[in-house]
């Protein structure tokens, strides 16, 4: 019989316990409840497909390494991937395994939006983009709710790496992969902190053919069926470095609220209440989700740049932030710049008070005008901010958009009217260094160079 020139060595598995450290928005093209519903597979579990997860994988490698390892296709020459990339239910609970039917599918959500390009859904009678960053109002008919799979919720990503002989180092490149698992983002609206993710653990198991043990291996691949044998011995647990990407810089400010913040969400009502701040379903907590930072800083930039006569502010701050446009042929997305990740509120409250409407002429209260609200009081957040390391322009813009939060002049939420949505700057962070940002004036210019 002829030798293989080319034999299987070796077979590397690899689990990773990941969990969703903001909602993910895994949408599907037919939509039952809301304008974008979550996918779910047959079993009725919210699902990652493979081909997702191999996507996302992919680029954290540079194109050559990412051939190597996920394989490539062009005109009529490809080579096969030698990693496979599972599909991955999310569940609601850690150590469940939905094979065992004991499991329980991943809370899926509601969340209301505005819809920036309404002409997805409607393309016959195009419209411009949905939302007035200028008096943050949404335009007419711009409603826009979706689904999204709940915060907190895990999955595990399984992994199967095929070494042969005449192959280049893959261990090393899975190595690399594996270390960007804490940074990456899956699913839609990412730019703005949806999908984002957390490796907690990471298992491995390595079938090694060239041993003095090599039946005993070939033997144990051949009888392995289950993943679920994971945290079992048969699995070793392993340390990585996690490692964020070196081509990105990233902006934290720790805030703390001024008052009150009211983001509505009538998802987050109770029976009495006409509006509530949005909060998370998982943990309880009030958030701040990244769609909202965009929008209140976006306006606020917005006003500050016209008010110094930058004629196309707009123009430039949709090269900052991304746009949805239909060009008269078809949809035309520009991406975001910049990633805005959700905040959650820690400390102070969600209370709830109620208020009523006074007629003018008799001093006493209006008919049928009680109405309940339930705003967040105190507390702070963390916002934190991504871009090129590159982009000096952005840094300088979001330093600018720092001073005017901090003086009042972009606030968030609704009923800004009457003193809602300001928080004060308590520190700034880019990549692990404090940074002044209380200088307006010279990074207006800065940041308006290319305005």
């Amino acid at each position: 019989m002829k030798e293989n020139p080319n034999p299987v060595i070796k077979r590397v598995l690899v689990v990773g316990a990941m969990k969703l450290a903001a909602p993910a928005l895994i949408g599907q093209t037919e939509n039952m409840e809301t304008d974008r519903d979550v996918a779910v597979n047959k079993d009725g579990f919210p699902y990652l497909p493979g081909t997702t997860l191999a996507g996302i994988l992919r680029g954290t490698l540079a194109a050559a390494e990412a051939n190597l390892l996920f394989g490539w296709a062009e005109k009529q020459e490809a080579t096969q991937s030698p990693l496979w990339v599972y599909d991955s239910a999310l569940l609601f609970k850690k150590d469940a395994d939905p094979a065992d039917g004991k499991a329980d599918p991943a809370n899926v959500i509601t969340i209301d939006g505005v819809s920036l390009d309404e002409n997805q859904r409607n393309a016959e009678t195009p419209k411009q983009p949905e939302l007035d960053h200028m008096n943050k109002a949404a335009k007419d008919q711009a409603k826009f709710d979706f689904q999204a799979v709940d915060k907190g919720s895990v999955f595990d990503l399984r992994l199967s790496l095929t070494i042969r002989r005449n192959d280049r180092d893959l261990e090393s490149l899975l190595t690399k992969v594996l270390a960007r698992l804490n940074s990456l983002y899956v699913g839609g609206k990412t730019s703005r902190g949806f999908g984002k993710l957390v490796c907690e653990k990471i298992y491995r198991r390595d079938f090694d053919f060239t041993g003095a043990d090599k039946v005993e291996q070939l033997n144990a691949w051949l009888e392995f069926s289950e993943w679920a044998t994971l945290k079992t011995e048969r699995f070793e647990q392993r340390d990585i470095e996690f490692k964020q990407p070196e081509n990105i810089s990233v902006l934290t400010a720790e805030l703390e609220l001024d008052g009150s913040v009211l983001i509505r969400d009538v998802y987050s009502i109770e029976e009495d209440e006409d509006h509530a701040h949005t909060r998370s379903k998982s943990d309880g907590k009030s958030v701040i989700y990244g769609t909202s930072w965009a929008g209140a800083i976006r306006g606020g930039l917005a006003k500050l740049l016209k008010t110094n006569r930058r004629a196309n502010a707009e123009a430039y701050l949709d090269e900052v932030f991304g746009k949805q446009y239909f060009d008269g042929k078809k949809n035309v997305t520009t991406p975001s710049k910049v990633r805005l990740d959700a905040s959650y509120l820690s400390g102070g409250d969600r209370i709830k008070y109620s208020r009523v409407k006074i007629d003018r002429f008799t001093g006493g209260a209006a008919n049928t005008a009680l109405f309940t609200n339930r705003p967040h009081f105190g507390g702070g957040c963390r916002l934190s901010v991504q871009f090129a390391q590159t982009d000096a322009a952005v840094k300088e813009l979001f330093l600018l958009a720092l001073d005017a939060i901090d003086k009042g002049l972009i606030t968030l939420g609704g009923e800004t009217a009457v003193g809602r949505g300001k928080f004060k700057v308590k520190s700034v962070q880019i990549d692990g260094e404090e940074v002044e940002y209380k200088q307006a004036k010279p990074r207006l210019k800065e940041a308006m160079e290319n305005v």
